[in-house]
């Protein structure tokens, strides 16, 4: 028996998982907050992340990663593929997996999950929490250059409905822009579709984000003014030129991150073009107060979470624990 008071484990979809979060951001938020606030409490396990990549031009892998929240009770462990092409070339998601969780006292499963929806809940979440501390007050507006179901999730948590922060929508290719345009609109968020023309969607911008799926650099050092956060999600998705303007560099973990290899820094440690030194901090260094944040609204800021199997556990606990009390999902007991 769980501490939840259940014996049996919970499976989750997609769909399902969507509507446990039900638009709650600032309580996802909170989650994901509570996460960093145990890791850097030295409550959390966090074994290293395995990493089967398939294609070093593509960066098609499969990704086991593990960890365990002690404040929670709970262990967990995602299983997600990443193939970058799927939605071009087969129609398939990006992402895909499972998430199982399982209790620390006697170590039976509590639920197991879609990874993917997980995944875009998450990591939006990360750069919404990333925002407290390193946007500016008064955020007007975000830009998305990427046009997937990451790029909504940023939308939804970085500016949701009735907050009044304005979604510049662009991708490689106007119609897909146009589309999740007019699907957030839908949902009630105030989007307007830029087309191909990221610059112009870039331009002014207080938050920028990139959630592109290819490994060419889209965002340049041009576009961005001082004043912006920039949260870049993916693999090589800027130019080099893009952190050397930074005021300051923050990452999720910056050990992590440079020796997993997609995204742009971790390519310019690689090759000598940036140092431990260019880091400014960690984000549980700012979450927990040892370093400011943001300190003055002239600053250009450069976020980057290579993501981590804690925030994981600590969404999917939350997520789980709301579908519970919604009566979602389906029950099964693996015994039987």
């Amino acid at each position: 028996m769980s501490a939840d008071g259940n014996a049996s484990a919970l499976l989750l979809t997609r769909s399902e998982l969507h509507t446990a979060w039900d638009g709650d951001v600032e309580g996802v938020v909170d989650a994901v907050e509570d996460g960093f606030r145990a890791y850097s409490a030295g409550e959390v396990i966090l074994p290293e992340k395995a990493s089967q990549v398939f294609d070093q031009s593509t960066q098609n892998r499969i990704n086991c990663m593990p960890a365990t929240v002690k404040p929670l009770g709970l262990a967990g462990v995602k299983w997600v593929s990443v193939f970058p092409d799927n939605p071009s070339r087969r129609g398939l998601r990006n992402v895909g997996g499972v998430m199982v969780l399982s209790r620390m006292e006697d170590g039976g499963t509590v639920a197991v999950m879609d990874a993917s929806m997980l995944t875009s809940i998450r990591t939006a979440a990360v750069d919404a929490l990333a925002a407290r501390y390193l946007a500016r007050k008064e955020v007007r507006s975000v830009a998305l250059v990427g046009t997937g179901e990451q790029a909504a999730y940023h939308a939804r948590l970085l500016a949701p409905t009735g907050s009044g922060i304005s979604v510049r929508v662009s991708g490689r290719t106007a119609a897909h822009a146009d589309s999740l345009a007019e699907k957030l609109r839908a949902e009630g968020l105030d989007a307007k579709s830029y087309g191909s023309d990221m610059s112009q969607a870039v331009s002014g911008a207080d938050i920028i984000v990139t959630a592109t799926s290819g490994q060419v650099p889209a965002l340049k050092a041009d576009w961005v003014a001082g004043g912006a956060l920039y949260c870049h999600v993916g693999g090589r998705e800027d130019e080099y030129a893009v952190s050397k303007k930074a005021d300051m560099i923050v990452c999720d973990n910056w050990h992590a991150l440079k020796h997993r290899g997609s995204p742009t820094i971790a390519h310019m440690y690689d090759e000598g073009l940036l140092g431990d030194e260019d880091i400014y901090a960690d984000l549980g260094e700012i979450v927990m107060g040892d370093k400011p944040g943001r300190t003055s609204d002239d600053q250009f800021i450069y976020f980057n979470a290579i993501g981590l199997s804690f925030v994981d556990v600590s969404v999917a606990t939350w997520l789980m624990r709301r579908a519970r009390a919604r009566g979602l999902g389906s029950l099964f007991d693996f015994g039987r």
